[in-house]
């Protein structure tokens, strides 16, 4: 009976050992799994033009399944239900393993880019016991086809227009090839004379357009400087002389009309001559309402009347208009009304009937003195005009 005992003892023993053996081995296994590089189930597709490829990522769930079903937790030998499993598997890895490409557009031949998983989604992979690594793929880009290049400013007409500084540049297209695609200046309002713009080619559509034409810019901007608006008179000399002698004879010759008019004695004006301008021109940007210059032409009076025996004396007057633009034809017009207009001198004003004398019993419109009329037409603006005189006197 002894012997039997020790029999059943050693064979417990045996079994004993064995299974603790068998557990480690287990143990073992599982720990020695290979890591699942996610990597390596990575697909990048390349299309469209050189410059203005495309890149599209791929990641194979299916094959990352089944290439590693331990990882997984499927047992593809005891698994019954072995496709059920794998389908599972590939559902829940699409909400695990993601990521996304750094640059996928505006590629070129040559360029690298990689794709980054998104390692915060780590800890939802408690789901499988398996060891899986996140880190990222570089990938050359290779395979774009080569586009013909063309310059697709030769077709493009930049068009200056209205009052400096105030100006608008616009453009115009003559090909239908460009159809499609969008230009874009940085600065198109409040230009003057020999500012500079740039038209840029905007990005927009730019791939698809490539792709249906063949084609590729050769340029994507262009500068251009500002030339040919109409300006604001800003100094005297601006002024034609042709059109200073005008102005002047206006003035003359309605002083005339109104003395012969309204004077009692139309005969005692002996003479008229023009003594020079004021022209007055913003210190700042002026509101709205306000003129962006003034022009004063200045003129000395002879006069007689019976009062003083017919002995001439002398005063002055002024003739006035405001706006004078200078176009780029060396031709002058105005601007009213947020319009120009023709050189209509029609608008011409003269001294203001409030500003008058007394010269014994007769009344006279305008200044004894040149410098009473310099501080009713200068003086007054000086806070928010500077000036520029050519008056001779």
């Amino acid at each position: 009976m002894k012997k039997l005992a020790y029999f059943f003892v050693g064979a417990l023993l045996s079994l004993t050992i064995w299974a603790v053996a068998c557990k480690h081995s287990g143990t073992a296994n599982h720990n020695s799994r290979k890591e699942v590089r996610l990597s390596d189930y990575l697909t990048v597709d390349f299309s469209g033009y050189d410059t203005f490829g495309e890149a599209t990522a791929t990641i194979d769930f299916r094959s990352m399944v089944e290439n590693n079903p331990t990882a997984f937790d499927i047992d593809k030998v005891d698994d019954s239900e072995y496709d059920r499993s794998v389908k599972s598997a590939i559902l829940m890895s699409q909400d695990i393993f993601i990521g996304k490409l750094d640059k996928a557009s505006r590629l070129s031949n040559g360029d690298t880019i990689n794709f980054i998983w998104d390692d915060s989604m780590k800890a939802s992979i408690v789901e499988f016991s398996g060891k899986f690594d996140f880190s990222s793929a570089s990938i050359k880009v290779e395979g774009l086809l080569q586009a013909e290049q063309f310059d697709p400013f030769e077709s493009i007409d930049v068009i200056f227009t209205g009052i400096s500084p105030f100006g608008c540049a616009n453009w115009n297209s003559r090909s239908e090839d460009l159809f499609g695609l969008r230009f874009v200046f940085d600065k198109n309002s409040n230009l003057s004379n020999g500012d500079t713009v740039t038209l840029t080619l905007s990005d927009a559509d730019m791939s698809e357009w490539c792709a249906a034409k063949g084609k590729i810019p050769s340029a994507r901007c262009k500068t251009y400087t500002v030339e040919g608006l109409s300006s604001f008179i800003k100094t005297i000399d601006e002024i034609p002389n042709a059109v200073l002698a005008r102005i002047e004879q206006q003035g003359i010759d309605n002083q005339k009309a109104y003395s012969a008019k309204t004077w009692v004695e139309p005969g005692s004006l002996k003479s008229m001559e023009p003594i020079g301008c004021y022209l007055l021109t913003p210190k700042d940007y002026v509101s709205h309402n306000e003129a962006e210059n003034i022009l004063y032409v200045v003129y000395r009076l002879t006069v007689s009347n019976s009062d003083n025996n017919g002995t001439p004396f002398s005063y002055y007057e002024y003739a006035t208009l405001s706006d004078l633009v200078l176009n780029a034809d060396d031709t002058i017009s105005l601007y009213a009304s947020g319009n120009l207009v023709g050189f209509d001198l029609r608008n011409l004003k003269m001294t203001d009937d409030k500003e008058h004398f007394d010269y014994g019993s007769y009344r006279y419109v305008g200044y004894l003195s040149l410098d009473e009329l310099f501080n009713k037409t200068v003086m007054v603006y000086i806070d928010r005009y500077n000036y520029e005189s050519s008056v001779s006197e």
